[in-house]
């Protein structure tokens, strides 16, 4: 039997662990890979890499894999194409279309531009009602799960994370996004997803949290980009607009940036956002005596 004419219930009692190896299969005679396939897996599903591997060898059931999917993305709307003759939009049953649109996106694969357009970014409108910040290149909207693996490429970096002592695990890289969602239930800020006008490719993240500092909280502007997206000058591009934010929305009066001592790229971005060194503390974390410096601007000053 052929494509989606098999019933439902056959397909979702079919093992992960068979249709899997179908679907690298696929991507690579289009050329890509087995990270590519569990790229496009953990964006439509929210499943990491690791919990990808762990359905393959538990032979987790199909359905199931998509019943239990931690956070699915909500632009999974915006894919559109045809498998098997059937249209992706016109397959009304829920865990259907989710597997329709998996195996679509793998079938045609994705040309650069349009899938940043169709499939990596959400639509123009939830773009516009979603964007907390703008500025030249760059926009700045709030993060959710389904960015779980655009963060992965920040947060499990090694080079990226040397001031943290270390790369996150899923569940640290989880909790982090969590983190970011109760500060703006809490606040109505915190680190937001920075995203790249001209292809929406999320390139790092940069915001506005309250921070302990010594016996007293203070705002700080944080940032933390990929790696192959520094040396742009995307991080004071962002950090300069969220100081601006910081005065003019939140009508602060200081804002700093608090920098590990030997994070020497960080501070240069402090410094070219107009704030100087103001004081030092012994941060403790992992197990590490951590000493930072404190930069700090405050309102109406001269850059």
């Amino acid at each position: 039997m052929k494509g989606w004419q098999m019933s439902y219930e056959k397909v979702y009692a079919m093992s992960f662990s068979k249709i899997y190896p179908l679907l690298v299969a696929k991507a690579e005679k289009k050329g890509r890979t087995r990270d590519e396939v569990n790229e496009v897996i953990c964006w439509l599903t929210g499943y990491s890499g690791e919990e990808i591997e762990k359905a393959v060898k538990e032979s987790t059931a199909y359905g199931d894999f998509f019943k239990n999917a931690p956070c699915l993305n909500p632009d999974r709307r915006l894919i559109k194409g045809v498998v098997c003759g059937v249209r992706v939009e016109a397959v009304e049953e829920p865990l259907m279309r989710k597997s329709v649109i998996l195996t679509s996106w793998l079938t045609s694969w994705r040309k650069e531009k349009r899938w940043r357009k169709s499939c990596g970014n959400r639509s123009e409108n939830e773009e516009k009602q979603n964007m907390i910040l703008e500025t030249e290149r760059l926009y700045m909207r709030e993060m959710s799960q389904s960015d779980f693996g655009a963060i992965c490429k920040i947060l499990q970096d090694e080079e990226t994370m040397y001031a943290y002592e270390g790369a996150f695990s899923d569940s640290e890289v989880r909790e982090w996004i969590d983190r970011q969602i109760s500060r703006y239930r809490r606040w109505g800020y915190g680190l937001w997803a920075v995203c790249i006008k001209e292809t929406g490719e999320l390139a790092g993240q940069c915001g506005l949290t309250m921070q302990q500092w010594k016996d007293r909280e203070v705002l700080e502007i944080g940032y933390l980009f990929r790696r192959e997206y520094w040396h742009k000058g995307y991080a004071t591009e962002s950090a300069r607009a969220c100081r601006e934010y910081a005065f003019e929305t939140l009508g602060a009066d200081e804002v700093c940036s608090i920098i590990r001592d030997t994070n020497a790229a960080s501070q240069k971005v402090a410094l070219r956002n107009g704030m100087s060194a103001a004081d030092m503390w012994t941060k403790h974390y992992r197990g590490v005596d951590m000493p930072h410096i404190r930069y700090t601007a405050v309102r109406g000053q001269k850059d």
